[in-house]
Parts: structure tokens; C-alpha cells; sequence
């Protein structure tokens, strides 16, 4: 009797770790968002609300994040919908089936490759920034007041860093998901092209992940 319900239960546990690294993208997906959004709405609206920062710095700072913030938007919509069928579904080892998440990774980091200007000028943003603080008082005396409000729980330099930091959890995730599943698993060869291209996009960015 024992065998008997030994078995299934490891092929659950073996379906539930790939659940859980999903479920893993989710919540910190949804974390990294709402992280985003602190420069995306709250300090724009800081700075436009006092007219502190040069249009320049302005355009710099907002090209640069604005299209990263609304790829993950998609993103996050795509990860929702797939755990919404994932946890709705037995067809766990049904190639093509909803319990799996290799798709949809795939698919996103090759689109977040598009992106590498992006993270490129990264190290650009945060100097001008730094730069501009020093020589425009105003501008230094917002950056500071908004530190301090509540929806500001790190310093503003640690939010600009968020972009660089979720790309090598990415790379940590899928990493975690190949090893998961192993060359024979029918999402494996998904979750490793997935990793190769986030990989390629790192590679590219080694000065600002020092």
C-alpha cells in the first residue's frame, strides 16, 4: 500500500516544484512592478509637480524605464493567466498542455533582448542623475523629501537598480527550472532557450552587474 501512494505523491512533488518556481515568477513579478511603479508614477509625479528636473534628465530617465515597465505589465498579465490554467488543470506532463511555463518565458526574453539599449544606458541614468541632484538645489531637495515618504521603502538609487537586478533572477529561475526538469521533460527545451537568451542579454551588460 505504501508504494502505491508513494509513487504519485513523488510525481506530484516532481509537477509541484515547476508550480512553485511559476508561482515564484508571479509574486516577485508582481513585487518588481510595483517597484517600478515608484519611479514610473510617484517620483515623475514629484519632480512634475515641482518642475525640478531638466527636460533632458526628464526624457533620459523615462524613455529609458517607461517601455521596461510596460513590457512587464504583459508580462505579468501572460504569467497570471498561465497559473490561472495551470492551477485548473491536470494535464500535467501533456505537451502543449497549461502546466508548464516554458512558452511564455521564452517568448519574453527573447522580446526583453529588444531591450538591452535600454539596460545599456543604465549606468548613464544613474550618473546624470547623481550629477544633476548635486547642481540643481530643487531637484536635490525633491530627490531627498522623496526618500523619506513611505512608498519610497529603499533609496532611489536602489529602485533605478531593479531593472539590471530582475534580469539575473531571471536567469537564476530558469536555471533552477532546467535543472528541474532535465533534458527529457517536454518544457525543458523551452526553459533552456529561455535561459540562453537572457543569458546573451547579461553578458552584454557585465560593467553595470559588477
Amino acid at each position: 500500500r505504501t508504494d502505491n501512494e508513494e509513487q504519485p505523491k513523488h510525481k506530484s512533488m516532481a509537477a509541484d516544484e515547476a508550480y512553485f518556481i511559476a508561482k515564484e515568477i508571479l509574486a516577485t513579478e508582481r513585487t518588481y512592478l510595483k517597484d517600478l511603479e515608484v519611479l514610473t508614477v510617484w517620483f515623475r509625479s514629484a519632480v512634475v509637480k515641482e518642475d525640478a528636473m531638466p527636460a533632458d534628465l526628464m526624457t533620459l530617465l523615462f524613455s529609458n524605464i517607461d517601455p521596461i515597465y510596460e513590457f512587464h505589465r504583459g508580462f505579468l498579465r501572460e504569467v497570471e493567466q498561465r497559473l490561472a490554467l495551470w492551477e485548473g488543470s491536470s494535464d500535467t506532463h501533456v505537451p502543449g498542455g497549461h502546466q508548464r511555463i516554458g512558452d511564455i518565458l521564452l517568448r519574453n526574453m527573447h522580446q526583453l533582448k529588444g531591450f538591452t539599449s535600454c539596460f545599456q544606458r543604465h549606468d548613464e541614468v544613474l550618473t546624470e542623475l547623481e550629477k544633476a541632484t548635486k547642481r540643481l538645489k530643487k531637484l536635490e531637495a525633491v530627490y531627498r523629501e522623496f526618500e523619506l515618504q513611505k512608498v519610497c521603502y529603499l533609496p532611489l538609487n536602489a529602485f533605478l537598480l531593479k531593472p539590471i537586478q530582475r534580469l539575473l533572477h531571471y536567469r537564476l529561475l530558469l536555471g533552477r527550472l532546467c535543472t528541474h526538469y532535465g533534458p527529457a521533460h517536454p518544457d525543458h527545451a523551452d526553459c533552456h532557450d529561455a535561459l540562453q537568451a537572457i543569458t546573451e542579454v547579461t553578458s552584454t551588460l557585465q560593467h553595470s552587474l559588477a
